[in-house]
């Protein structure tokens, strides 16, 4: 008996993977994980995929620097409203001028 030939993807039954999206890398430095399932509206396997895709560490890497940028800039945003508000006494924002 001859051998039959392997089923191609349109028979039905076999369903081709999602091909990762052109932002997936923006959007997982700006959100990790959370999120990125309804963002996409997926499963975590296909994120999980996708993820390996782009290269793993190099991801983690990049979200870590993100999310220490952000923390810096918060830092030091809180640090200038304490800076104004001990400099105006009990005001928090500087002064405009107008009278």
């Amino acid at each position: 008996m001859a051998a039959r030939p392997p089923r191609r993807n349109d028979t039905g039954l076999v369903r081709p993977y999602r091909p990762k999206p052109d932002d997936f890398r923006d959007r997982y430095i700006e959100m990790g994980w959370d999120g990125l399932d309804e963002h996409y509206r997926c499963n975590w396997r296909c994120i999980r995929r996708w993820i390996m895709e782009e290269g793993r560490e190099q991801l983690r890497a990049a979200r870590a620097a993100a999310v220490a940028a952000a923390h810096r800039d918060r830092r030091n945003a809180r640090t200038y409203a304490e800076r104004v508000a001990g400099e105006d006494g009990d005001r928090a924002t500087p002064s405009t001028g107008a009278i």
